[in-house]
């Protein structure tokens, strides 16, 4: 495995990425939305219990990548709730990729 080009200029930035997956592979992803963002949440507690053992460091930010609420925030408080808490815990901003419910049955996949 080859290391990550090194920058050349600039400061280096230290962020986490939180892979949360699906409960059980397969194409009903869907059916799986409350536990895909479950998942999310508590990978990121596990990763903040690290950050306080200072076992890794502590990140600028968080990403949450693929749908990682595909139920969406904006609409649904318990969602939004859960997504609020944890940036509490960690304590910095989460990049969160979520799927929007738009006017007209439209959806949308946003960060």
């Amino acid at each position: 495995m080859r290391n990550p080009p090194t920058p050349t200029f600039g400061s280096l930035v230290q962020m986490l990425g939180i892979q949360g997956n699906l409960p059980t592979v397969g194409f009903d992803f869907n059916l799986q939305r409350r536990a895909v963002l479950d998942h999310h949440v508590r990978e990121t507690y596990r990763a903040n219990a690290l950050i306080r053992a200072e076992k890794i460091k502590q990140p600028m930010f968080v990403v949450w990548p693929d749908n990682s609420s595909d139920i969406d925030p904006t609409r649904n408080h318990d969602a939004a709730t859960e997504i609020v808490q944890t940036v509490n815990c960690i304590g910095v901003s989460i990049i969160v990729s979520v799927v929007l419910q738009q006017p007209a049955g439209h959806i949308s996949n946003t960060p």
